[in-house]
């Protein structure tokens, strides 16, 4: 039964629209750029290649690490991209489904570990769109392997439909009602549905994209809305 309410919450939305074919293209970050780099790393990055939330009590989450992946596959930078992963896969692929919890910190007993199993969309689709960058731009077949199996876990598990449409779901618990379905356009990565499109179900993820450019118009010029 499809939902009667379509409710969508805007927060900052940052959309590229680059495919990762032109990967070989991209942009060289100038000196500047790489001194924020190593000054992020410095800040941010643990040595075992945990990202870490300084103002919440230092937990980690799925997105921070697809983020500290995408950014080593920008600086061209594989061992610090090697160490991010080897720390997610080790902590964070904790679900059969495929889909990775979204928050690993310290439970009142003290232990450091998985603190929230519900994944976070946004989170697994970065670490996803940078194991297949990463893949590419490293010739490395394990990458994208490992980055197939959570897309296809999202294909599977988070597509929700309103009228003709169908969206991904910002989590699989706790977003889909039986009167509403609630979603957050800042967790509409388009360019990454691009590049899913190239190694999974493409007429899926073409949907996906060209759908979440229509909730990305409508939008556009309020807080809040319904339909």
């Amino acid at each position: 039964m499809f939902p009667k309410k379509l409710i969508v919450s805007i927060c900052i939305l940052i959309v590229t629209a680059t495919s990762h074919a032109q990967i070989p293209s991209s942009p060289i970050p100038d000196a500047d750029a790489v001194k924020l780099w190593e000054q992020y790393k410095s800040t941010f990055l643990q040595p075992d290649g945990r990202v870490v939330d300084l103002r919440q009590n230092g937990i980690s989450h799925s997105e921070s690490q697809g983020y500290g992946l995408l950014n080593s596959v920008l600086y061209d930078d594989k061992k610090t991209f090697e160490t991010v992963w080897q720390w997610t896969r080790n902590n964070l692929q904790a679900r059969k489904d495929n889909l990775l919890p979204w928050a690993w910190g310290k439970r009142n007993n003290g232990q450091w570990e998985i603190i929230d199993y519900n994944n976070a969309t946004d989170g697994d689709i970065l670490v996803a769109y940078a194991l297949i960058k990463g893949s590419i731009k490293w010739q490395n077949s394990d990458y994208r392997n490992e980055g197939l199996k959570i897309i296809v876990g999202m294909r599977k598990h988070l597509p929700a439909k309103w009228k003709d449409k169908t969206y991904l779901l910002p989590a699989y618990y706790g977003f889909q009602r039986d009167d509403r379905l609630i979603l957050n356009p800042s967790y509409l990565i388009v360019s990454a549905y691009r590049s899913f499109a190239e190694v999974d179900d493409g007429i899926f993820w073409r949907k996906i994209y060209n759908d979440s450019f229509d909730l990305i118009h409508k939008s556009s010029f309020g807080k809040f809305f319904r339909i």
